[in-house]
């Protein structure tokens, strides 16, 4: 397994690869959270196409929630992207964060990066 993280003007790309496993994905969120430039970002693009294999559970959901949620209160101006082709790892991300309990990032998925960034394009700056 890789985490390439990738600062970028506005935002950052979060690209893995190899067989990912949930404590991975969620240690590099964490990493994201306590950098200082995680403050003025405005969009997270993860990109999963090369990921080939995941260990990713349903009992991932609540870490994943619980980070979007914590990441939310501190940075509400962000967009997540989650970038994958893989309807299993689709489905927990949708599931976690459908979460209605919790007041999350908004979120979309999108089959590739450039789809993801033609996506951003679109979007009308958070306040």
């Amino acid at each position: 397994m890789k985490i390439e993280i990738i600062w970028e003007q506005g935002g950052l790309l979060k690209r893995m690869s190899g067989a990912l496993s949930e404590e991975e994905f969620l240690l590099s969120s964490v990493q994201v959270l306590a950098d200082p430039r995680f403050d003025d970002i405005r969009f997270v693009i993860n990109d999963f196409l090369q990921v080939t294999g995941s260990g990713f559970s349903r009992g991932m959901l609540p870490y994943l929630a619980a980070i979007q949620y914590e990441s939310k209160a501190t940075q509400s101006r962000c967009r997540v992207i989650f970038v994958s082709r893989d309807e299993s790892i689709l489905a927990l991300i949708k599931d976690a964060l459908a979460t209605r309990d919790l007041d999350h990032f908004e979120v979309c998925t999108a089959p590739t990066v450039e789809a993801a960034r033609d996506w951003l394009k679109k979007q009308p700056v958070l306040s």
